[in-house]
Order: C-alpha cells, then sequence, then structure tokens
C-alpha cells in the first residue's frame, strides 16, 4: 500500500481522505497571515492562493491593514449549503477548506496557533501526558480520571503544548466574556453558572486579550482598533486579530447540526459580518471553522457501560477488556479514540474487542496512521506515537457511531465530509 491509501473500512463512503492536502487547513491559514504579517518567507504550498484572495492587489494598501480572522466552531460547510445565496455567507464564500485531523477542536485550535500539525503537535482531544503517565483534557485542564486540575499537579502549559504559540507577537485575541484559551497563557474567569464547578485561576492582565459579550456588541469593540491602525504611518503593514466563538459548536452538540437553535446562531454570525464590512476600517475579514459536525443518534454511541442493558455474559467480556486498558477512559474523542493497553495485552485486547465490537469499529496501529498520514503530512513525533497509545478507534466505513457514551445530539473528530469540510469566506470593509 502506498503512503496515500486510506482503506474503505476507514473512508466508507462519506469520507474525506486527511492525507488529502489539495484544500488549505488552519495550518496553511496560520502560515498564511504569519507570512502577511511579519514578511517572513511562505512555508505553506497554500501561500499564493490565499495571500491573493487575503490581499489583493484592488485593495487600499496606502493605510495599514487589519486582518480580522473569524473562527465559527463548528461551522462545518455542510451548513453553508442549506443556506440561501442571498447568505453573506454564501455570497463572499470563496472556497472550501478542511480540519486537520482528528477534526476536534483542542488538535485544530493547536494547529492555529502552532501552525503545526497534530503529527507534531500531538493534541488529540483526551490526550495521554507520556511525561506524567496520565490523561487530560487540555481544554478543561483537567486529568480525565479524577478531574483534578493540572495546576494542581504542577503540569505547566508548555508540557502540554510542546510547540510554542507561532502567531505574529502583535495579535490581538477577541473571546467571549469568561474564556480562557491556555495557549495564548489566558485562563477563564469564575462563572456561578459553571456546572459541575470547574477549577478557574484568576483572568490573566493580557494587553492584547479583548472579551466581548455577544457578536452584535463586539463589532463596535473592534472598531476602533482597526481604525487605529489604518493609517499611512502603518502603509503596507498589515495586523492580525483572532477572533473565536462557539455558540454553533455548543448548539449543534446539544440540539442537533439542522436545529432551529444553529439557525438562529448562523444568522447571528451572518449579521456580525455585515456589521463588520460596513463599520471596520481598513479590514479584511477572514472567516472558517476548525471542523464541521455530524448527527449521531444517542443509540449508536458504544463503550464499557453502554447500552445498560447487556447481556451478562457480554458485560463480563466488556469488564475483561477494560481491565486490559492503563485507563478506562478512552483518549481522543468519540470518532478517534486512543486505547492504552497494560504491557503484553495489546493483541489479546485487540482480539476480544474486534470479536464485540467489530461490527462497528476497527482498531488501527499508531504506525498506520504514520504510514498513511492521516494526522499531517510530516512523520508522527516520538511523543504523538506515545500519545496514540497501542490502537486508534475508528467508526468502520466512516458510519455514524461513535465510542464513549454520549448525550449529545451531534459531534466531530471523525473523517466524514461533513466533519472534515469547512468554508472559507473572505470579505473586505467598506471603510
Amino acid at each position: 500500500m502506498s503512503t496515500e491509501d486510506i482503506p474503505d473500512i476507514l473512508l466508507g463512503q462519506n469520507g474525506y481522505k486527511p492525507n488529502d492536502h489539495s484544500l488549505p487547513t488552519l495550518v496553511d491559514l496560520s502560515r498564511t497571515f504569519t507570512s502577511l504579517v511579519n514578511g517572513s518567507p511562505p512555508n505553506t504550498p497554500h501561500f499564493h492562493n490565499l495571500s491573493s484572495l487575503i490581499s489583493p492587489q484592488s485593495i487600499d494598501k496606502t493605510k495599514g491593514r487589519t486582518i480580522l480572522f473569524v473562527l465559527i466552531d463548528a461551522l462545518g460547510q455542510n451548513l453553508i449549503d442549506k443556506l440561501p445565496d442571498s447568505s453573506p455567507l454564501r455570497k463572499y464564500w470563496t472556497q472550501n477548506a478542511r480540519a486537520v485531523f482528528p477534526s476536534i477542536t483542542a488538535s485544530c485550535l493547536t494547529s492555529f496557533f502552532t501552525g503545526q500539525y497534530p503529527s507534531t503537535h500531538g493534541l488529540v482531544g483526551r490526550t495521554f501526558l507520556p511525561s506524567r503517565s496520565v490523561l487530560i483534557n487540555p481544554l478543561s485542564w483537567k486529568t480525565c480520571a479524577s478531574r483534578e486540575s493540572l495546576d494542581d499537579l504542577g503540569i505547566s502549559t508548555t508540557e502540554v503544548f510542546c510547540c510554542p504559540n507561532s502567531l505574529p507577537s502583535d495579535t490581538h485575541f477577541f473571546l467571549p466574556k469568561g474564556m480562557g484559551n491556555r495557549q495564548i497563557q489566558v485562563v477563564s474567569s469564575p462563572s456561578s453558572t459553571d456546572n459541575p464547578p470547574s477549577h478557574h485561576l484568576s483572568l490573566n492582565t493580557h494587553p492584547k486579550i479583548v472579551h466581548y459579550e455577544t457578536l452584535s456588541s463586539s463589532v463596535a469593540q473592534l472598531a476602533p482598533l482597526t481604525k487605529a491602525f489604518a493609517t499611512e504611518e502603518n502603509a503596507g503593514k498589515s495586523h492580525l486579530v483572532y477572533f473565536y466563538d462557539g455558540n454553533v459548536d455548543d448548539h449543534t452538540h446539544h440540539f442537533g447540526v439542522y436545529s432551529p437553535e444553529v439557525a438562529a446562531d448562523i444568522k447571528s454570525v451572518e449579521e456580525f459580518l455585515i456589521s463588520a464590512e460596513q463599520t471596520l476600517f481598513n479590514t479584511t475579514i477572514v472567516l472558517t471553522a476548525d471542523h464541521g459536525q455530524t448527527d449521531i443518534p444517542h443509540s449508536a454511541h458504544f463503550d464499557w457501560d453502554w447500552p445498560k442493558d447487556e447481556d451478562p455474559a457480554v458485560q463480563k467480556e466488556k469488564d475483561r477488556l477494560a481491565d486490559m486498558l492503563v485507563y478506562a477512559k478512552e483518549g481522543g474523542d468519540r470518532r478517534f479514540s486512543t486505547f492504552h493497553c497494560k504491557e503484553g495485552r495489546s493483541e489479546e485486547f485487540r482480539v476480544g474487542f474486534d470479536a464485540l465490537f467489530g461490527e462497528h469499529f476497527v482498531l488501527v496501529p499508531p504506525s498506520e496512521i504514520d504510514r498513511m498520514r492521516l494526522l499531517g503530512p510530516e512523520p508522527l513525533e516520538t511523543r504523538t506515537s506515545q500519545i496514540l497509545g497501542d490502537w486508534v478507534c475508528f467508526p468502520k466505513n466512516c458510519a455514524n457511531v461513535g465510542w464513549g457514551h454520549c448525550y449529545y445530539v451531534a459531534t466531530h473528530s471523525g473523517m466524514s465530509k461533513d466533519e472534515m469540510l469547512t468554508p472559507l469566506v473572505i470579505l473586505h470593509s467598506l471603510n
């Protein structure tokens, strides 16, 4: 088999090949932004295409230009395809982009901040830290088993995010009120609505962090920043602003991809784009998503304890298999789950798992993931291979099933087109 070959048992009829790099990813956008702002040599094959869209000859270069990068979490191309032609998301759509793989927020955002693929940075959702032999959730900043804060265990940001932030040093970050991001050294602020209560530190004071209340109110916060940079003194220069919104992701998980709640979120994004186009100064707006989502019935999730009405003999075999693992809780996520076996139990686990779950899932060793270059065009770093464990669990034929009991209506992390394909929307402000 060649490096490009991905068997049908993984792709099925609805898969998008993660090793197909004909479409740009967040890595390509990150590297392009950095080259445009810093004037550094391009290091992505998509640079010339992306830079011609972001900085065409027709834009005003006699003043400083802001590049506003808007990341709408989970706004997959499948959602854009349902919109009318009159939608600004359709009007200013330029082409498809694609998620990095696995198509999960921790992997995708880390790829944008670092300009590296998961094969290098190693964040695949719930992540095994080789240096600590512990399974962690990098987004909640807790261990998966005991829910201890990583701060209480003395685990540093650089220990989790082994690749540095590669964005231009003067980048501004717009985040929803109360949201933190460890990769830019900001932790979330306390919230009385946290349920269960989460561990928080005080919000870091960072001069380039702006928290906004709503999409509609954020434009008034963005306008003076873009106006201040749009001067003749900054002619020929570009300034990057990163803007994140997670409402589509949250509501897709809870209500479904094509739910009225998600439709309302998309309407808010459209109104934000129209307002930004009319209000901001000398600004190029680049909007995309980290991934899409796909609806998965509640009954199509499986794990060691679900479904509850198992035959006692089946549950006994599940317990036997779970006992072969270092962590009963899988790493990764529901459609890209990593299993770390106890010493000498790897092959026994594979045989037993295939007998019990082979109708729905297939186990792939990290060596095959490396050969197929699923996590990026570069070979897996040693640390990444350790993070993947003994086996990675994929839905068979890319079907709409997931590993891990879940009450979500929709999920992501797999290689279906709905999860992998994203829009690239680009427009230039009128001022």
